[in-house]
């Protein structure tokens, strides 16, 4: 018990993003506006992960990103500075590490044309 006590401690010390990202990077389903605890609940094993077939919007803009790198590969690798360097490198979902104002930046600091690019490699989101 003292190692789960130990665990929940080290999480109270993580601010709301940094618990977001560590609630994606173990593969949980997680919307950001979920509260800390909420976040810690599913960490810990209190709750479970809500596993829907729903992207949050961001997610499909971070597969379109995956899929435009994918496509462009051999001319951007030398050229990425973030962690989807590391996405022929047993990484393949690197953006999914990234927070939301990431992605944001990802496709607003490229100009127009890369944008619609990137959005031909979004998945149809289905209707709610």
């Amino acid at each position: 018990m003292t190692t789960c006590a130990n665990f929940s401690t080290s999480l109270e010390k993580l601010n709301h993003t940094e618990l977001y990202q560590l609630v994606q990077s173990v593969g949980f389903k997680a919307n950001p506006a979920y509260t800390r605890e909420h976040l810690i609940a599913l960490l810990i094993g209190d709750e479970e992960s809500e596993l829907t077939e729903a992207l949050h919007t961001f997610d499909s803009w971070r597969l379109g990103i995956i899929g435009f790198l994918e496509d462009h590969w051999a001319i951007l690798e030398p050229q990425i500075k973030c962690p989807a360097k590391d996405m022929k490198r047993g990484f393949p979902r690197p953006c999914f590490g990234c927070i939301d104002t990431q992605v944001v930046s990802c496709i607003t600091k490229n100009d127009e044309n890369v944008e619609a690019r990137i959005a031909q490699h979004r998945p149809e989101r289905k209707e709610q």
